[in-house]
């Protein structure tokens, strides 16, 4: 069976798809730490990140870094922050980046739900600019 990221990637259900690669794929979360705030889903099913086979987690990490350089231009943010902690879709591993300016900035229980049209604005000046990089 499908996980709800699978779900969104497919289209089968409502999401925002906003760069890609062969091993993995990037969406806005719904539920935002703050604006720009994205997860990097691997395009296959496991339950841990760090399950992937060692060759897999080098490209996805190396497709994470691409992503956070675009993210940080989009947001204009001092920094990206990353984490993974796994427990909104336990059976499949994503990772979180979110554009920060401060600490104490990079905590799910500042988490929001975002409406598609709220989230749509963000994803897409970054597809624009991911598209351009």
């Amino acid at each position: 069976m499908s996980t709800l990221f699978t779900k969104i990637y497919q289209k089968e259900i409502p999401g925002i798809v906003v760069a890609e690669n062969d091993l993995a794929f990037v969406i806005m979360d719904k539920f935002p730490i703050r604006k720009g705030h994205l997860l990097v889903v691997p395009k296959k099913e496991v339950a841990h990140l760090f399950d992937l086979p060692a060759e897999e987690f080098k490209k996805f990490m190396e497709f994470v870094q691409q992503v956070s350089k675009v993210l940080l231009k989009v947001s204009q943010a001092k920094r990206v922050g990353m984490l993974v902690e796994g427990f909104g879709v336990e059976e499949h591993a994503h990772l979180h980046l979110v554009p920060i300016t401060g600490p104490g900035q990079l905590n799910m229980s500042l988490a929001k739900k975002a409406s598609l049209s709220q989230l749509q604005i963000f994803a897409d000046k970054f597809t624009t600019k991911w598209q351009s990089k």
